[in-house]
């Protein structure tokens, strides 16, 4: 689900690395040969799904499965004292700090995100959850005091407050800023359900993943179409339409799944990197393509950016024949009137203007939270869509993009 999405990876607590591997899922009647189990991890529930093998095999590919997201976990959960990412955050400024193979690789992939977005996506904003408290109960901050009376704290979450470093075959990271620290928040569910798929994915099983809601397929499905829900950004535990997609990863990111309240303003969970504040977007962003930290990171950083930027940025990188963009299709639902932010304005970013700028050009900004009126709904979404789109209620309008 920047952008730091708490619902997304390694949310809540750690208690939960110590989970046993029992297991809680259950053998679908006679006929139906689908075995299927939840379980408790990286803060969220893991839902696994898997048909079309006996019940020993299906329990043994869920225990595979299971077992790799722990993994990850213990590898990226900032919420575990010391797993790699943690301890990586806690070196010396200046330091290179060597990383393992699949933290180098995670790591690019975060960083590279940040790129394709314009920092609408960071894997950098550490420093930011801590200020804002969204690991707690959330706290208001007025940036444009915190840039007055710190204004080096306001760097700690800078594009150039860390970065990787290639030398001698390995990759290390270096902190330039005391404060900086690595968030994997929106990138770590996706990591997860790609590692839980390493070795199945051409399984005879068809498996289907679900992490705090993000999906995942392969084996025997992997190349089918099927109908996915999206929900609604008002109503979370309502399906606004269904999507006919063969993508293998689906993420959705939203204000609406967390909120905050403190001090009379209501502010939402995802960060925007280029100001420091809440994201001003409104609505539901999702995206659909063949790699889960992919889905995750473009989710948030779609999100994030002003959806006339996000279309922007995508038919840019598809007509240079971008790599990352090749295969991701994306939707875009939202209110069609204007929202009434609780603080002001927090959208954007100006050419040429530095973090502590921006900072105090996003004092006060929270995310929308009050309409000014009942919205309807409209939508964007990009060509590969077109006609595989069916609304569960009443219809609206779809503005559609590359074609």
């Amino acid at each position: 689900m920047i952008g730091y999405t708490i619902a997304g990876a390694f949310a809540r607590s750690v208690s939960v690395v110590i989970l046993p591997l029992a297991i809680s899922g259950s053998w679908a009647a006679a006929g139906a040969s689908e075995f299927e189990r939840t379980n408790f991890v990286m803060g969220t529930p893991l839902k696994i799904q898997v048909s079309g093998v006996s019940k020993t095999e299906a329990v043994q590919i869920s225990e595979k499965i299971l077992a790799s997201v722990r993994k990850t976990e213990r590898r990226l959960s900032t919420w575990v004292a010391d797993s790699e990412l943690s301890l990586l955050n806690a070196s010396e400024p200046g330091k290179l700090s060597r990383l393992s193979a699949d933290l180098s690789r995670d790591l690019e992939n975060a960083f590279s995100c940040e790129s394709w977005t314009n920092r609408a996506f960071s894997p950098k904003l550490g420093p930011l959850v801590q200020l804002w408290e969204l690991r707690k109960k959330g706290r208001w901050i007025d940036l444009k005091q915190l840039a007055r009376t710190d204004p080096s704290q306001v760097l700690s979450w800078a594009s150039e407050s860390s970065e990787l470093i290639s030398k001698q075959g390995a990759l290390f990271w270096k902190k330039n800023h005391p404060l900086a620290s690595l968030e994997e928040g929106a990138f770590g569910k996706g990591v997860a359900l790609d590692d839980a798929s390493i070795g199945l994915i051409d399984s005879a099983a068809e498996v289907n993943l679900s992490l705090g809601g993000q999906l995942k397929r392969f084996g025997k499905v992997r190349q089918k179409k099927r109908w996915v829900p999206v929900a609604d950004f008002r109503n979370r535990d309502r399906p606004l339409v269904e999507v006919l997609t063969a993508a293998s990863d689906v993420s959705t990111s939203s204000q609406t799944e967390k909120s905050f309240e403190d001090g009379g303003k209501i502010f939402g969970h995802i960060l925007d990197p280029r100001t420091g504040a809440p994201s001003a977007a409104q609505g539901s962003m999702t995206v659909f393509t063949g790699q889960g930290w992919l889905a995750d990171c473009l989710s948030t950083g779609f999100f994030v950016l002003d959806p006339a930027e996000a279309v922007m940025l995508w038919k840019q990188a598809r007509l240079q024949n971008k790599a990352w963009a090749r295969d991701v299709e994306w939707l875009w639902i939202g209110p069609d009137v204007g929202m009434k932010p609780a603080g002001g304005p927090s959208r954007g970013v100006a050419a040429g203007r530095g973090v502590a700028e921006d900072a105090i050009a996003a004092a006060g900004g929270s995310t929308p939270d009050v309409l000014t009126r009942k919205p309807g709904i409209r939508a964007r979404a990009s060509c590969g869509l077109k006609d595989r789109i069916r609304f569960l209620g009443p219809k609206f309008p779809i503005q559609w993009q590359g074609c």
